[in-house]
């Protein structure tokens, strides 16, 4: 079925009466990190509901953590099976805590955690992780800020385990043996300033949304729209034009 350019520029009249429904509900660490990256990477996954990022380090960091949650052993690769024994966990593992702050919905999920004490625990793989680093993560600023909408409190201890990896002679990564353990905090202004960082996304998303949905045509019965700048077929629209798309795995 073809659609013409007249179909283009009634869409762009309307632009100002289309509903913008976010491609979540909620706002994770994922999301801001993606948006940071790359806008259009953003858009890909969480609006298009195109795969994630699939490089060896973020999939090897994938298999470290599985194994430590499901206490599975991690073969042909001693080092990382050592890591996987020695370095220290919280009582709850992969913990997902969903709470709402001045009205903004938060989820993130936790490598480990204390529901008790508030201990935050976060698993780490690469080359090279630091105290310094840790103290600079905005990723453990954004899971204090979950705690403290939860609980109304701050967490009472902070740690990063780091395994570290490097790439075999076969071009593998694999773990070198090698972990430390960093301990950091947060105080009330840090998360706060995080906080600020979750409404910027909102509002900087819901503006890019609105300037990407002018060129949505609607083509068939079905839903299925174009992308009139790159004429590129992508998702669904559905009948009243709301920015509604499929549900990657993403955070």
């Amino acid at each position: 079925m073809e659609f013409k350019k007249e179909e283009a520029s009634d869409m762009k009249k309307t632009n100002n009466k289309i509903k913008i429904v976010r491609p979540r509900e909620y706002v994770s660490y994922s999301q801001l990190s993606a948006w940071d990256t790359s806008k259009e990477r953003w858009w890909q996954v969480y609006v298009l509901g195109q795969s994630g990022y699939n490089e060896e380090q973020v999939a090897f960091g994938g298999r470290f953590s599985e194994a430590r949650e499901k206490d599975e052993s991690i073969e042909n690769d001693i080092g990382a099976e050592f890591a996987r024994i020695m370095m220290p966990s919280y009582p709850k593992r992969e913990y997902k805590i969903e709470a709402k702050l001045d009205g903004v919905r938060l989820l993130g999920k936790l490598d480990s955690f204390d529901p008790e004490g508030l201990k935050v625990g976060e698993d780490k793989t690469g080359k090279l992780w630091t105290k310094k680093m840790v103290d600079e993560s905005e990723q453990l600023d954004f899971y204090a800020l979950l705690v403290y909408a939860k609980y109304r409190r701050l967490p009472s201890e902070m740690r990063l385990n780091w395994a570290e990896t490097k790439t075999d002679e076969w071009g593998n990564i694999i773990a070198t043996g090698k972990f430390e353990i960093f301990y950091t905090s947060r105080d009330l202004v840090r998360i706060m300033r995080m906080f600020g960082k979750v409404r910027r996304y909102i509002r900087e998303t819901d503006e890019y949304l609105r300037e990407r949905w002018k060129y949505i045509i609607a083509i068939d019965k079905k839903g299925e729209y174009r992308d009139w700048e790159t004429d590129r077929k992508s998702t669904r629209l559905n009948s009243s034009h709301s920015a509604k798309s499929r549900m990657p795995s993403s955070a």
